[in-house]
């Protein structure tokens, strides 16, 4: 019977090398010489080969491999640095293993963690994170990093934006353009990164002495359709707002199209800010005030963390938070009647 599956062996036998050396070739490593390196990628290549990652962590301890567990990649936020941590892994010979937790209520299989421990040398988690996921984590007894769950029961390393500082931008930008009644679309509150933006916007209202009526907090989920919702509730207000802080761009892109549904002009009546800076933020009508995010640096900075977490190095912090950059564009104004306004301080 003819023998399917391809084993390093056959690759050997073929180029008249040892087991060991052909094992060296295809893993990059010393002692062996460029053209024999060459001739077995390429046999491996023309033979099928694939490489077996359970025996070669086994033999080795490391199968070169990261695992990401993230929410739906649909999210141009989450795609960007999943992509990032991909082409960052790819520079130091690693490969990313990418597992989608579509509904985020339900927890990821046990199934999934296994093969994560059995395949993977370490994990980087991109979602909301609550005990139970934490939990599940720390059951792996893999190094492990996260992404946006800051928490006191994250006993993980942590990536994040700094969500506080760039609400603090958002404010401070309104309230320099004469605004005093200003809304606030919260995000899932799940995350870190929403909950530190509706921090910065109850902090700055209180600096800044801006309006602080309970009215104007309107909940959202991070989505275009919490956005429309939020749309609705402004134009339905008494005293409506002169500007709305949105806590990320999808939601400030659903706020606006439900906005100008009701005949709404921006910025000339209302003004909108969002969070993210994503692709097409700046090419939507008008283009959107927002904060830029660092998503390569954090993708970067994630998989640079689970390296030297893998390499037995103790990091000095718990939590890394990255700069972020408020991007003024088309949708923020002064209010046309600042008729209960105060002079921003």
């Amino acid at each position: 019977m003819r023998k399917n599956t391809v084993t390093l062996a056959d690759i050997a036998q073929v180029a008249g090398v040892s087991a060991m050396t052909a094992s060296r070739a295809l893993n990059q490593q010393a002692g062996v010489s460029a053209k024999t390196r060459e001739l077995i990628i390429k046999l491996a290549n023309e033979m099928g080969y694939v490489a077996n990652l359970s025996a070669q962590k086994l033999s080795s301890g490391r199968s070169h491999v990261i695992g990401l567990l993230t929410a739906n990649l649909s999210s141009s936020t989450l795609g960007g640095l999943a992509s990032e941590i991909v082409k960052t892994a790819a520079s130091h010979q690693y490969e990313v293993v990418i597992y989608p937790v579509m509904d985020q209520t339900v927890r990821p299989h046990q199934t999934v963690m296994h093969l994560m421990q059995q395949f993977t040398d370490g994990i980087i988690a991109l979602w909301p994170h609550d005990h139970d996921f934490l939990d599940q984590l720390k059951s792996t007894q893999h190094p492990v990093v996260t992404i946006d769950s800051r928490s006191d029961n994250n006993p993980f390393i942590t990536i994040e934006a700094d969500s506080y500082g760039g609400g603090r931008m958002v404010m401070e930008h309104l309230a320099k353009l004469g605004h005093y009644r200003v809304a606030f679309v919260t995000g899932k509150e799940g995350l870190s990164s929403a909950r530190e933006r509706k921090r910065a916007y109850q902090d700055a209202t209180l600096l800044h002495k801006l309006d602080t009526d309970p009215e104007l907090i309107l909940q959202g989920d991070f989505s275009f359709e919490s956005g429309q919702v939020a749309a609705n509730q402004v134009l339905a207000m008494d005293n409506r707002p002169t500007a709305v802080f949105a806590s990320n761009d999808k939601s400030a892109m659903g706020l606006i199209y439900g906005l100008q549904q009701g005949g709404l002009r921006i910025p000339q009546d209302i003004s909108v800010v969002g969070f993210d800076d994503m692709p097409g933020s700046a090419h939507i009508y008008p283009g959107l005030t927002t904060v830029s995010q660092p998503l390569a640096d954090m993708g970067r900075a994630a998989v640079n963390s689970l390296l030297a977490h893998m390499a037995g190095l103790e990091s000095p912090t718990k939590s890394i938070t990255l700069p972020v950059q408020l991007a003024q564009r088309n949708s923020t104004a002064a209010p046309a009647a600042p008729s209960t306004s105060i002079p921003w301080r």
